[in-house]
């Protein structure tokens, strides 16, 4: 007895769908907008697409498509004068099968497998990192012709501190580009011919790039002023410095207003106050002393620290002082005061 079987291999081509893979670059730090993690270096689309007009079948063999040669990387265009490229390959793809019932048989077919494929419920996972034409190990079985699956979305392998350098001295904005994500899948069809259909799709890769980012800021100092009387003139003087380390990425530097109008330290349990001088020390200040007795010197008060090419740290000091208060002028008491700052990446 002699069985015959024929593999019909026929091209069918669905419309292409362009989804969008929005990524965020602030400094150092790199935001997947609408993306989930599969752990490592590899993530998906957070929602599904739909897959339309497949024909129902019984059986059928997921697969995948690379893009072009292999490629693992996308080229961008946006504000500088050429591309960017950046590490980012579409190296898997998911399927969803809905609410179908299904088993899964062992994969006969003479075909180069995918370097991983699972299945954990209704959802199928296929991936392989050199980025080749592969299908799963396995064939999806279904009860009756059923349509073979109802969503689907690409793997996509991001390098996120490879991404970061590669947009190292380019110019803020947005930039573009786009990377296949094909699905392909064997299918039994008419006759019990297996057929083997293309889904193509088109992703593309938008990428907000913003080269300055503030991290942290870090104060380093007691805040005490301890006066220093001068017996002969009669007067008080005092200082303090407060040690300032802002940790991110800079490209031109910070920027920082001063919340209060009046800075005045208060007598705790009388009337009598003292103006409050501020000065900034660093090579970037752009305005040295930012307030005197007690009133800001700054337009607007705001100032800027300014840093002549991109780093990741910025350290400066601020002086708290005041001098020469006749002691005529003040009470023995304990003085408290505040002073609010707030710190802006500079762009």
């Amino acid at each position: 007895m002699r069985c015959l079987i024929i593999i019909s291999l026929i091209f069918t081509s669905i419309s292409s769908y362009a989804e969008a893979l929005k990524i965020r670059i602030e400094g150092k730090n790199v935001y997947l907008d609408n993306a989930l993690s599969l752990g490592d270096s590899y993530y998906t689309l957070s929602q599904w697409i739909v897959a339309e007009n497949l024909a129902p079948t019984k059986k059928f063999i997921p697969g995948m498509m690379p893009q072009p040669a292999g490629e693992k990387f996308v080229k961008l265009n946006g504000p500088s004068v050429l591309p960017v490229k950046i590490p980012l390959a579409a190296t898997g793809r998911q399927y969803n099968l809905g609410s179908n019932k299904k088993t899964i048989e062992d994969n006969s077919l003479a075909l180069i497998t995918c370097e991983q494929s699972h299945h954990t419920g209704n959802l199928i996972q296929l991936n392989d990192n050199k980025v080749t034409n592969c299908i799963t190990n396995f064939t999806v079985k279904n009860e009756n012709k059923v349509t073979p699956f109802y969503f689907h979305r690409p793997i996509f392998e991001i390098n996120k501190n490879a991404i970061v350098s590669a947009f190292e001295g380019k110019p803020e904005g947005t930039y573009y580009g786009s990377i296949r994500g094909d699905l392909m899948y064997y299918y039994e069809s008419f006759g019990n011919a297996l057929t083997y259909r293309v889904v193509p799709l088109v992703v593309r890769i938008v990428v907000d790039y913003k080269p300055s980012s503030l991290e942290s800021i870090n104060f380093i100092g007691n805040g005490i002023l301890e006066p220093t009387y001068d017996t002969n003139n009669k007067t008080v003087s005092a200082e303090t410095t407060y040690n300032i380390n802002a940790m991110g990425y800079f490209t031109s530097g910070l920027t920082m207003t001063l919340i209060e109008d009046e800075f005045l330290l208060r007598a705790k349990n009388g009337n009598t106050t003292i103006p409050l001088s501020i000065k900034c020390e660093g090579t970037g200040c752009q305005d040295i002393y930012w307030v005197k007795n007690g009133k800001s010197n700054l337009i607007s008060n705001k100032t800027d620290y300014t840093v002549t090419s991109p780093t990741s740290t910025i350290n400066f000091s601020l002086l708290f002082s005041y001098k020469d208060i006749r002691s005529k002028d003040v009470e023995s008491d304990t003085y408290e005061g505040h002073v609010t700052v707030i710190f802006e990446e500079l762009l």
